[in-house]
């Protein structure tokens, strides 16, 4: 019991209480979602398309959102954050189909996460009245996303990789990859014969 008192003290000491009590309240009211969750006060949090798992961090000022409208069309948005994501200060994470990232990975503060294109083909019509260009993203389990970087829809970043700060990212990315750059590539992968990291060409062969 003294235990219990001293952890609730702690938490409002930190700062951390209140947020606590929203990863508790959201909890509660989304099933697919675990406890052990930590909001702090996001500007947008589409709450009925967002599934957190167990001991998820998102801190402040983080837009967090599902689209299921946007011009004429409809869609079905699913957010899905694994055990142990940290989603820092600022972020931005804006879904129309579905973006999941994976467990243990870290958004560093300003890092943007969509599934969403503005395409500009038709000069008739204003950029962001145009129909949409939707495709899912996956970033795998154990990444760490550096700050200000911006990942792109239709991306598919694999296990255990970094991507660099004010790197913009779009394509698909192995396991175990260091992917740096505008537009961004592949500079470094996990050579497993070697048990080394070594440096690579832009598509990843080790050089």
């Amino acid at each position: 019991m003294s235990n219990i008192i001293c952890s609730i003290f702690s938490s409002i000491y930190n700062g951390s209480f209140i947020p606590h009590l929203r990863g508790i309240y959201f909890s509660l009211f989304n099933k697919e979602s675990s406890g052990k969750t930590i909001i702090y006060r996001p500007i947008r949090f589409t709450k009925k398309f967002i599934t957190l798992k167990e001991n998820v961090s998102i801190f402040s000022n983080c837009r967090v959102e599902g689209i299921s409208h946007y011009g004429s069309q409809n869609y079905i948005p699913s957010i899905i954050l694994h055990s142990g994501v940290s989603v820092q200060q600022n972020c931005h994470i804006t879904c129309a189909q579905r973006i999941e990232i994976g467990s243990n990975t870290a958004l560093a503060n300003n890092v943007t996460v969509t599934d969403i294109d503005h395409p500009y083909t038709d000069i008739s019509i204003p950029i962001e009245s145009q129909d949409l260009i939707v495709k899912p993203v996956r970033i795998g389990k154990d990444c760490k996303i550096y700050n200000n970087a911006v990942i792109l829809q239709g991306t598919i970043i694999g296990d255990h990789c970094v991507v660099g700060a004010n790197s913009v990212v779009k394509g698909i990315f192995p396991d175990f990859s260091i992917i740096v750059g505008v537009p961004a590539r592949i500079v470094k992968r996990y050579d497993f014969t070697k048990k080394q990291w070594r440096k690579t060409s832009p598509n990843g062969i080790f050089i």
